[in-house]
């Protein structure tokens, strides 16, 4: 704690805590001003401190340096008001080290700093792995659409899922004419029928191998193909999609009429 003259801005008493916080004893700072050895280093903070006290009576709680015997400045926390002390005015001023909170806010805005950092980092590095991740699920999708046999995934009642190029150029169907279809309605009666008859074995078994069908094309050729396929179940064995492939079987059995 400060008093001092308003008039002249020249300390009349400290108390303990201002001599340890300052470093200046009370005897060398009672009867002069504050400007006579630079105890507020920032430019203009004494005379704005003294105007407002002038003007408003009173100095709520501002952030200031304060310059210690030894040359060292440490944060403080400085208010004041005006009293009337035998009849002339008077400041009462309040200077609290500020220290451990400016440490802690210095701490506090480093540690954000630092967790911006990491934040961007990792924010790189998921931009990063999602780049690299899109690119093999483009290169994925790409052997799937292009492989050398056709490719279909079916729901549980049988309806195409998905497809792949391949299939659909084999059999001449734009994907919006196959996908959502049930696969049997693709097949000619005769093996519409077998595939009703095999799939009870497929479903126990859960796999299919070279099976023959005849698919009708979209021109109404029949094109004669092998099917295998695999079903996909849950933890409790529940039937959640089946994965299979088309493969042509044209040229065998044109081999197979061949040798007959």
């Amino acid at each position: 704690m400060v008093v001092g003259r308003l008039a002249e801005g020249r300390i009349v008493e400290v108390n303990a805590a201002f001599e340890v916080l300052s470093g200046y004893a009370r005897g060398e700072v009672v009867g002069r001003a504050s400007s006579e050895f630079s105890l507020w280093p920032e430019p203009g903070f004494r005379a704005a401190s003294h105007e407002a006290l002038r003007r408003d009576g009173a100095l709520p709680p501002t952030e200031a340096r304060l310059r210690r015997r030894d040359g060292r400045t440490v944060d403080v926390s400085f208010s004041a008001c005006t009293v009337q002390i035998v009849g002339a005015a008077h400041f009462v001023a309040m200077v609290v080290d500020n220290t451990p909170q400016a440490q802690a806010r210095q701490a506090l805005q480093r540690q954000q700093h630092e967790l911006e950092e990491l934040v961007a980092r990792r924010t790189t590095e998921l931009e990063a792995a999602n780049a690299t991740l899109a690119e093999r699920a483009a290169a994925i999708a790409d052997l799937y659409d292009h492989a050398p046999c056709g490719y279909h995934s079916l729901a549980v009642d049988g309806t195409i899922t998905a497809v792949n190029a391949t299939e659909l150029a084999m059999l001449g169907y734009a994907r919006e004419e196959f996908v959502g279809q049930p696969l049997a309605r693709f097949f000619t009666p005769a093996s519409q029928a077998l595939f009703r008859e095999r799939y009870a074995e497929f479903a126990r078994v859960g796999r299919v191998r070279d099976l023959e069908y005849e698919v009708v094309r979209k021109d109404g050729s029949v094109q004669p193909a092998l099917v295998s396929g695999d079903l996909v179940r849950d933890g409790d064995g529940r039937i959640l999609y089946t994965r299979s492939t088309l493969v042509d079987n044209l040229e065998r059995k044109a081999r197979e009429r061949q040798i007959a």
